[in-house]
């Protein structure tokens, strides 16, 4: 007879956790209907006693109940967030690799650095060197961060023009 070694178990997630907690609100469960459900399912009291699996079937049966997953909120006025710019997570990189920026983010810097009224000719370039000690964007990290930057600049610049207009 051969006999396996016992796979290790997958541990919670803390977004399942959040999921959980968010569908308890939402289908308006009191706490004792949340943890008879917890008791009678799994033989567990809390929800970080879960595995990962057990957590999941947890999410499977709060939909039958009726709960729906949230989707992420995207909003389509103005200039997009900084998530929208960001690749792969750098946690799930290894430490040595890089990504290039993507043309959607070398276009957006583009047309940010456009809208912004520059006191010298080339005022964008003095600004990458000064704040972020680049002479040009190299890494999709990099180009979030000027992204951001330049929104903020933006941001800025158009509230001290209505305050000259106002003032």
């Amino acid at each position: 007879m051969i006999y396996r070694a016992a796979l290790p178990v997958r541990r919670i997630e803390s977004l399942q956790i959040k999921m959980i907690h968010t569908a308890v609100a939402k289908l308006s469960l009191s706490d004792d209907e949340y943890r008879d459900i917890l008791q009678g399912h799994f033989k567990v009291s809390s929800s970080t006693e879960l595995n990962y699996f057990q957590a999941s079937k947890l999410i499977d049966y709060f939909k039958t109940l009726g709960f729906k997953i949230p989707k992420r909120k995207r909003f389509t006025p103005g200039t997009p967030s900084k998530q929208d710019y960001i690749s792969i997570p750098r946690k799930n990189r290894p430490p040595n690799v890089f990504v290039l920026p993507s043309r959607d983010q070398l276009e957006m810097v583009d047309a940010l650095a456009g809208k912004i009224k520059w006191l010298v000719e080339d005022g964008f370039q003095r600004w990458l060197q000064k704040y972020f000690k680049i002479t040009k964007i190299k890494t999709e990290w990099e180009a979030s961060n000027v992204i951001e930057g330049l929104k903020k600049m933006l941001d800025h610049q158009i509230d001290g023009d209505d305050q000259c207009k106002n003032g």
